[in-house]
């Protein structure tokens, strides 16, 4: 279970940090000093954008697409759901035991008072999430399959006329969402933490967001 929820966190998190360097870059265009800079290598930063874009809508497909081989942020629930013994106070003991973290009488202590789920807690987090991802399936999984997926050969124009009409804005709600879902399985299943599903952020988004500036000076 712990290599699930590690490729979870890999898959949602590596998606936001590839979109708000996207966004950093579209950012940068509204300021004219910024694409004087730009303008300087403007290869690199048509690539740039290209390659993030592209790793944007790779990851959009691979969360949402719905196949039957395919991996999908709902079947991982489904998953969760399939093996909700893992997440278990008894599991969560058990772990803080054999990880080293706690002696056993500490570890006994630690589970009282904390939180043990059930199958309608991982229900709420995928209502949770198809609730503010309700275009995501569909026209962006279209765009990642017909354009990013299937490319072999493409110029910088087809890459981006796609995208005209979407919006970065739009997916950062959807994929916050899978990421706040992460943070609470990560705490359920290391901490036994009920599960709070509110209104998401990333701590990390500035960070990102200003190491692509920093670039642009």
């Amino acid at each position: 279970m712990k290599s699930e929820i590690d490729k979870f966190r890999i898959i949602s998190e590596s998606s936001l940090r590839f979109l708000y360097a996207s966004i950093a870059f579209h950012e940068a265009l509204s300021d004219e000093s910024k694409v004087k800079f730009l303008n300087r290598n403007p290869d690199y930063w048509r690539l740039f954008e290209a390659s993030m874009l592209s790793n944007v809508f790779l990851s959009v497909r691979r969360l949402y697409e719905n196949k039957h081989d395919s991996f999908n942020v709902q079947k991982l629930i489904s998953v969760f759901i399939q093996n909700i013994d893992d997440f278990s106070l008894e599991s969560v003991k058990r772990r803080k035991i054999a990880n080293g973290a706690l002696s056993s009488i500490q570890a006994e202590k630690y589970i009282e008072g904390k939180y043990e789920p059930n199958e309608d807690d991982f229900k709420n987090m995928a209502k949770y999430i198809r609730e503010r991802s309700k275009r995501m399936k569909g026209v962006y999984t279209n765009v990642a399959s017909k354009v990013y997926a299937h490319a072999i050969h493409f110029s910088h124009s087809e890459v981006l006329k796609p995208n005209q009409s979407l919006n970065l804005y739009e997916i950062e709600k959807a994929l916050l969402s899978i990421w706040h879902v992460y943070e609470q399985v990560w705490q359920l299943y290391e901490n036994g933490r009920r599960p709070e599903l509110c209104e998401p952020s990333y701590q990390y988004k500035n960070e990102v967001i200003e190491s692509v500036i920093a670039q642009i000076a």
